[in-house]
């Protein structure tokens, strides 16, 4: 008991790297404590993971362990929804047990069913399966008996993720229908399914998917892909600076609460602050630009996405 408490302690305090070791000593006591278990996998989970939104996979051990205890937790309290939701994460992040997953997170559900995080994540596992309408119909429930602003934002990017596979899979459909040997476009490969037979496989550009879930300009913004070099803070506000094909541009705000910060990579790390960038960041930014062309300041910073090294704003 004494190893689990250190162990949450740990956890709560933001250190998953010493939660680990005193949690492992709590579970290898054969626990029948759920939180010990729970929280282990959690502790697992955010080893080298400080941003959960940013996660790009796990190490095939640790995934097998973190499933290890999460069922155990939801074995010793099946109405503790917390295991559910991080064990259909694990699911999404590998790509594995989907179908089982979905029936765990629709027992959870039928004794929260308030809870609306494990609704986004079965909307989300129903999209990874390609079951696009039992997906919409999800993010519909998200959208319209939520009073939670954050959720009801992240269930709209999650609905513009859907429209944009569903309309890349409806081309590579045509494609193939039209063209005899669609087989061998760059989008479709063979393979076979559980029983041997033959199928072809459609594989979703992500550098399309992630376009279309950029925020879009408002009226009389500029949207432009560059690298944000530096953050200057001083009294009068903040002023981001964006190298843009080997020129500095200088976007305003009073402070950062003025500007919608969203990351789809995990090289942005997990937080945005003054000074340097190191490395320098792949962003793409809205602003207003100034009419003044000789001011020392382009324009009013808006929004600024984090995205991948290799993406392009327009392909």
């Amino acid at each position: 008991m004494a190893n689990a408490s250190l162990g949450l302690l740990r956890v709560r305090q933001g250190k998953p790297d010493e939660a680990r070791k005193s949690l492992e000593r709590a579970v290898a006591a054969s626990s029948q404590n759920y939180l010990i278990h729970y929280y282990y996998a959690y502790a697992l989970s955010r080893e080298g993971n400080r941003d959960m939104r940013t996660v790009m996979g796990f190490a095939p051990e640790t995934a097998t362990k973190m499933r290890t205890e999460l069922k155990r937790a939801i074995q010793l309290r099946p109405d503790f929804p917390e295991s559910y939701s991080l064990l259909a994460f694990v699911s999404l992040v590998t790509e594995s047990e989907l179908d089982e997953t979905l029936e765990l997170l629709k027992r959870a559900l039928t004794s929260s069913p308030g809870r609306n995080d494990l609704v986004f994540m079965l909307a989300q596992l129903y999209m990874r399966k390609e079951d696009f309408k039992t997906a919409r119909q999800l993010i519909d429930k998200l959208n319209g008996n939520n009073n939670d602003s954050e959720m009801r934002q992240r269930a709209q990017g999650l609905l513009t993720q859907l429209v944009s596979m569903e309309e890349q899979l409806a081309r590579i459909r045509k494609e193939k229908e039209e063209r005899p040997d669609a087989r061998n476009t760059p989008n479709l490969r063979d393979s076979q399914d559980a029983n041997g037979q033959g199928v072809l496989i459609s594989e979703v550009d992500p550098s399309s998917i992630l376009r279309e879930s950029l925020r879009k300009p408002a009226a009389g913004e500029t949207q432009a892909q560059g690298a944000l070099v530096r953050i200057d803070c001083d009294a009068k506000g903040i002023t981001f600076n964006v190298k843009i094909n080997g020129n500095i541009l200088r976007l305003r705000t009073e402070s950062f609460r003025n500007v919608d910060l969203m990351s789809f990579t995990e090289d942005a790390g997990s937080e945005v602050t003054c000074g340097p960038r190191k490395p320098e960041d792949n962003v793409v930014v809205c602003y207003l630009p100034l009419p003044n062309a000789r001011a020392r300041i382009d324009g009013t910073a808006k929004s600024f996405e984090f995205v991948p090294k290799d993406f392009k704003l327009k392909p």
